[in-house]
């Protein structure tokens, strides 16, 4: 005797055939097709192998019925089904077209195997049909598929029967009913995942073998992966003017705010326009002092340095500043030996960087020639000091005349009434011992100071009366002291 059957729960009696409400997938009632289980050689194509099986099993051409198979994880079988188009001309075209899967209503079953690889039978009770599966010890995909209109719980004995006798199981085999209806559910990859109930792990049918389990028409298939390819970058399209319009309104909120940062800025700008420019102004004429300060032209600097060395018949007639280093002199000299022997002395001096002559011409005895000389630059000026006090010459307070000059001063004062001496009427002899100043360089075009007259100490003192603005007073009578 074959052991009983379990009762099937309370849930079962749903309607096994009808997908839930968010089932993604149509369900076909299995009792419209003829399963067979193919074994599959390795390396064919699985398309041509399943194509030839369902032709040799069928009465009818490929043209006149809707196929697909599944295949067994370990890829050497595939379970096909096949069903005469005409048998499902009741099925609503718009539910048909619509719908993401259409399968047949046994395939959620092959998620319920015997463990450990054993022989078994699942069975699901629908409203309308019962659905059976029978497996092989060690297969991998059901050896028999059978499907019985029927709403009675009687009927899974007999159905469990013909599995055993349709598969060649011994009577003893046991048969299994899982709770719930049938269902099926997407994964985040695009997977299907099919099941009886909620529990157990599920039968996935990867994105890749969607198409071949499915029972419709390869054409419409195809034109309808066209379609949600062309949707899907419709979508991204659409995702990508909404991405802009975003950002541009992100740019114009930006744009305004900057506007009006920009303004309050402008108005501070404005508002201190005056201390910066005083400021600016002020900036401008210390860099223009400091420049001056720093890269003014020293023309008789430079000629201090070279004048000592200058041989007598040489006469500068003209001289001219090339930039703050430079120096040309025009001259001419009686004697054409003394160009090149000053331009050797002033080679060797080492003030003077760089020495050129040119232009030398001689005419009537007298030769005249160009001298350009370029200076170092710590021979004009110290690295932090005044300009460099050229040899021999004289400071403003050893300048000669300026002590004469104090006492002509302090002669010309009025001499106090209650003791009125008489004035010299000649002029003291200049004293031996004073030396005469020597005379400056003849240099043509630049006219030497005249150094100051010297006053003796007995030379007569200004009246008051003789200065410059006032009437002189009457001479003094004949006789008077």
């Amino acid at each position: 005797m074959p052991p009983p059957l379990s009762a099937p729960p309370a849930v079962a009696a749903a309607d096994a055939a009808a997908p839930a409400v968010s089932s993604p997938v149509l369900f076909l009632p299995g009792d419209r097709f003829f399963v067979r289980t193919v074994a599959l050689a390795e390396g064919a194509p699985v398309d041509e192998q399943v194509a030839l099986a369902i032709e040799g099993l069928s009465p009818f051409g490929p043209a006149q019925l809707y196929s697909g198979y599944v295949v067994a994880p370990d890829r050497k079988s595939a379970l096909a089904y096949a069903a005469w188009r005409r048998r499902f001309a009741d099925v609503d075209a718009e539910v048909w077209d619509a719908a993401r899967q259409v399968l047949p209503e046994f395939l959620p079953l092959l998620a319920h195997r015997p463990e450990r690889g054993t022989a078994g039978i699942v069975l699901c009770q629908g409203p309308e049909r019962l659905v059976g599966v029978a497996w092989r010890e060690g297969e991998a995909l059901p050896a028999a598929v059978l499907v019985r209109e029927s709403t009675s719980e009687n009927d899974q004995e007999p159905l469990a029967a013909a599995l055993r006798e349709r598969a060649g199981l011994a009577a003893d085999v046991p048969v299994r009913i899982p709770a719930g209806e049938i269902n099926a559910s997407t994964t985040g990859e695009g997977a299907l995942e099919l099941r009886v109930g909620h529990a157990g792990t599920p039968w996935v049918l990867p994105t890749a073998a969607l198409d071949a389990a499915d029972v419709r028409d390869p054409d419409f298939l195809a034109a309808r992966e066209r379609a949600a390819r062309r949707d899907h970058w419709l979508w991204r399209g659409v995702q990508l003017a909404i991405c802009l319009l975003l950002f541009t309104a992100l740019v114009e909120i930006a744009a305004s705010v900057f506007r009006a940062h920009t303004a309050s800025r402008s108005k501070r700008i404005d508002a201190q326009s005056a201390d910066v420019n005083r400021l600016m102004t002020a900036q401008t004429l210390a860099e223009r002092i400091g420049e001056l300060s720093d890269r003014r032209l020293m023309p008789l600097e430079m000629l201090a340095l070279i004048n000592p060395q200058r041989p007598r018949s040489i006469t500068f007639q003209r001289t001219v500043t090339r930039g703050t280093r430079e120096l040309e002199i025009e001259a001419q000299t009686a004697s054409a030996a003394d160009v090149n022997a000053y331009e050797g002395i002033l080679k060797e001096l080492p003030a003077i960087e760089k020495v050129q002559t040119r232009d030398i011409r001689a005419r009537e005895g007298t030769t005249s020639f160009i001298l350009t000389l370029t200076f170092h630059p710590e021979a004009l000026r110290a690295s932090d000091g005044p300009p460099v006090v050229p040899p021999g010459a004289v400071k403003p307070a050893d300048a000669p005349g300026k002590e004469e000059g104090d006492n002509a001063k302090t002669a010309a004062r009025p001499a106090p009434a209650s003791a009125p001496e008489e004035a010299e009427t000649e002029p003291a002899e200049e004293p031996a011992s004073r030396a005469t100043p020597a005379a400056p360089p003849t240099i043509v075009g630049l006219t030497p100071a005249a150094p100051a007259a010297p006053v003796s100490e007995k030379t007569p003192a200004t009246p008051p009366a003789a200065r410059e603005g006032e009437e002189a007073p009457p001479p003094p009578p004949p006789g008077a002291p």
